[in-house]
C-alpha cells in the first residue's frame, strides 16, 4: 500500500524547511554564541601565554643574577684561599714611602655606601693568584689583590642605584711605584648593590666587621664570610653569602 498523500506532503515540506534553513546558514544567536566561545578561548590562551612568558623572564633574570654572583663567589673564594701570611702589604698609592708592619697581611675596611648598604673593601697578598688575560699574559708570582666598590656615574640617584665591584691586582714587587705602574684594574660587575665582609678572630673566637686595624687583628683571620647583593635587570635584589677557611701557612691556629 502507498503512503497517504497528506503524510508525503508533510514530510516533503519539513525536508524543504530543513534544507532552506541550512541554505540560509547560521542564525545571529548561533554566531554570537560561537564568537563568545572563541573570545573566551583566545582570552584564556593569551593569559596562559602571558603568564608563561612572565615566568620565563623571571627565571631568566634570576638565572643571570646567579651566574654573575657564582662567578664572583668562586673567584673571591679561590683567591682568599691563596691569601699569604707573613708578607707585609704594599703601601697605599697615596703614600708610596710607607712601610707596613710585616704582620699586617690583610686589611678589611667596613664602609657604608650612599644607598645605606655595605660597600666594604678588602686587600691581601695571594700566592700565585695573578689574573690571566686573553693574550696569555699574567703577573707571575705573588700578587696583591683588592676588591672595592665604586660609584656608577650613569646612576643618577642613590635610591635604587647599583655600583661597580672593582678588582685591582698589583704584582708583589718593589719599589711600590713600579708595582702600581703595572696595576691591573677592571670591573667585575656593574650590578652590585652591597658587598660586606666579616672576619673570624681565632684568638677571641669572635666575628668582627673589619680587620687589620688593631694589634689583635694582624696576620690572617681563621675564616672570612662575605655577602654579595646583586640587582637584576628587572630590579630584583638577590643576596648570596659564603664563608672561606683561610688555610695559608702562618694564619692563626
Amino acid at each position: 500500500m502507498g503512503e497517504p498523500s497528506f503524510m508525503t506532503s508533510r514530510v516533503r515540506n519539513s525536508f524543504r524547511k530543513v534544507v532552506r534553513r541550512r541554505e540560509r546558514g547560521f542564525t545571529l544567536i548561533e554566531i554570537v554564541i560561537a564568537v563568545s566561545i572563541l573570545v573566551v578561548i583566545m582570552t584564556t590562551a593569551y593569559a596562559t601565554l602571558t603568564q608563561i612568558i612572565r615566568c620565563k623572564k623571571v627565571l631568566d633574570d634570576s638565572r643571570e643574577s646567579k651566574t654573575i654572583v657564582n662567578s664572583i663567589l668562586l673567584r673571591m673564594t679561590r683567591e682568599l684561599q691563596l691569601a699569604k701570611a707573613g708578607v707585609r702589604l704594599l703601601p697605599d698609592r697615596e703614600d708610596l714611602n710607607k712601610i707596613n708592619n710585616s704582620n699586617l697581611n690583610l686589611i678589611g675596611e667596613a664602609k657604608l655606601l650612599p644607598n645605606k648598604q655595605n660597600g666594604d673593601r678588602i686587600t691581601f697578598v695571594a700566592a700565585q693568584g695573578g689574573q690571566y688575560l686573553p693574550d696569555g699574559s699574567a703577573h707571575a708570582g705573588d700578587v696583591q689583590i683588592s676588591y672595592r666598590v665604586e660609584e656608577n656615574p650613569e646612576e643618577a640617584t642613590n635610591e635604587g642605584r647599583s655600583y661597580y665591584l672593582v678588582r685591582e691586582e698589583l704584582p708583589y714587587i718593589t719599589p711600590a711605584k713600579k708595582a702600581y705602574e703595572q696595576a691591573m684594574i677592571f670591573p667585575i660587575t656593574d650590578q652590585l648593590v652591597s658587598l660586606s665582609f666579616r672576619y673570624f678572630d681565632g684568638r677571641t673566637n669572635k666575628w668582627v666587621n673589619s680587620w687589620g686595624g688593631t694589634p689583635n687583628t694582624m696576620k690572617l683571620p681563621k675564616l672570612i664570610e662575605f655577602e654579595v647583593k646583586i640587582r637584576s635587570l628587572n630590579g630584583k635584589i638577590e643576596a648570596f653569602k659564603t664563608a672561606v677557611a683561610i688555610r695559608s701557612v702562618g694564619s692563626d691556629k
